[in-house]
């Protein structure tokens, strides 16, 4: 909630759960990246995002891959990026034997799953709050759901969007996260033109756990740059074209 609140300061923050977790629901869920776009579509629709009002992105893990992928096909309704703790390719997680195990456990017994990830995305939480984070994965959504997101995630390869965001990108990585290790931020940001890498101390995945001050100091004053004049520069400054005569 700290996180939210301090970006709430400057901007309306809007919240979903992706189908299938949270107050969204479980009758369906989504399972290809390409879905997970058209989700993200229709909410900023919902909300009235397009050419004349364009949103800012603030996604992590897989749903920085999702916002990628919509700001390359949708760059006249997308101003500004922030990608927290993310990859270019879900492949780059973990050896092959890797993934198929953990998407085994996830999905054929979630109480062994979930803590399985809480070790990998929360591994410097202590004992009380990693119980919690044990309880709130498994309110969240099922193993099944959980392995299908994941899936969809060691799936996913967004290196050709990367390419053609036009958004100003800031890509934000902690140092010591296990689940998407810190290099593989520093490839995102090189393959984005014009991202700036930003590094912070810490292990945790998510943005909003262990040191989620250090996240708010970067996000918000990034977001709230004022967009590049599109005004014609000359010695004496920006005019209009009339003024240049």
């Amino acid at each position: 909630r700290g996180l939210v609140d301090r970006l709430a300061v400057s901007h309306a923050v809007v919240c979903f759960d992706p189908p299938g977790t949270g107050l969204s629901g479980r009758d369906h869920s989504t399972s290809t990246l390409d879905q997970e776009v058209d989700v993200l579509g229709s909410v900023l629709e919902e909300i009235g995002v397009g050419p004349q009002r364009r949103a800012s992105l603030f996604c992590s893990s897989i749903a920085a891959s999702t916002a990628i992928r919509y700001a390359s096909r949708h760059p006249e309704k997308v101003h500004r990026l922030v990608l927290f703790g993310a990859t270019l390719k879900g492949a780059d997680l973990g050896s092959d034997p890797a993934r198929k195990a953990l998407l085994r456990l996830v999905r054929e017994h979630w109480g062994l799953g979930s803590r399985m990830l809480s070790d990998i995305f929360v591994p410097e939480l202590d004992a009380a709050d990693r119980h919690w984070f044990d309880e709130w994965q498994r309110l969240c959504t099922g193993g099944d759901t959980a392995a299908t997101r994941l899936e969809m995630y060691y799936d996913s390869d967004v290196s050709d969007d990367a390419a053609r965001v036009a958004a100003p990108t800031l890509v934000v990585h902690r140092s010591g996260d296990r689940a998407v290790r810190h290099e593989l931020g520093v490839a995102l940001a090189a393959a984005i033109g014009g991202a700036t890498l930003a590094t912070v101390d810490g292990s945790s995945h998510l943005c909003f756990l262990g040191d989620w001050e250090a996240v708010a100091a970067l996000a918000p004053p990034f977001l709230q740059a004022l967009v590049e004049s599109s005004l014609p520069r000359g010695p004496y400054g920006e005019f209009t074209a009339r003024e240049l005569d």
